[in-house]
């Protein structure tokens, strides 16, 4: 069984996608939380449920349509791409006073 240089190559470009999706999704989810958050602030009460229930649906949404779509693999390297955006946003508002 030979494995081809140029098939590792798109192996490496769909891995590299799906990281990017899940930070892309990490990214929006996060930054609606911190939307979440001010609306709290606020006293916004029904903006801050609604935006709540949009951010867990929009990821939830995302991250399953990968899963029944293109299956675990896939799945496994957004939710990478995701923890990723996590650690990203956390080390961003920590520098911030």
């Amino acid at each position: 069984m030979t494995i081809s240089f140029a098939a590792i190559g798109g192996m490496m470009v769909q891995a590299a996608a799906w990281l990017a999706t899940g930070v892309l999704l990490g990214l929006l989810h996060f930054h609606s939380l911190r939307m979440n958050v001010r609306c709290l602030i606020a006293g916004e009460m029904l903006a801050s449920l609604s935006l709540q229930l949009l951010r867990f649906a929009v990821t939830a949404a995302g991250l399953t349509l990968i899963a029944r779509e293109l299956g675990a693999l896939p799945l496994i390297e957004a939710a990478i791409g995701l923890l990723i955006a996590r650690s990203a946003v956390l080390r961003r508002e920590l520098r911030q006073p």
